[in-house]
């Protein structure tokens, strides 16, 4: 398994919430609370979610193509993070793993 590299910056607000019609118009999948999530995928296939909540910046993965997700793992805490003023992370997939900034 590829390493998975974290790069953390001065950046503002985050958290998560993903609408999925797998098994259903009405079915929701919520893979944590939280704003601004940034998601990519890995040559596998692989999707790769970073997102805010609160002062914390967390992470999750999918290798089922999005039918289910990883618990949500912290990245790091923020102290003072500012709701609302930025974008929130940013995820990134290169031939060395996943970056998070």
């Amino acid at each position: 398994m590829k390493a998975v590299i974290f790069l953390l910056v001065s950046f503002s607000a985050c958290g998560i919430g993903c609408n999925s019609n797998q098994t259903g118009a009405n079915s929701a999948m919520v893979i944590g609370g939280g704003h601004a999530p940034s998601l990519a995928k890995d040559k596998e296939g692989n999707l790769h979610v970073a997102y805010c909540t609160g002062d914390s910046i967390m992470y999750s993965y999918s290798g089922d193509q999005g039918k289910s997700f990883t618990a949500p793992v912290l990245i790091s805490v923020l102290p003072g993070l500012a709701s609302a003023n930025s974008r929130g992370p940013q995820i990134g997939i290169s031939s060395l793993g996943v970056t998070i900034i």
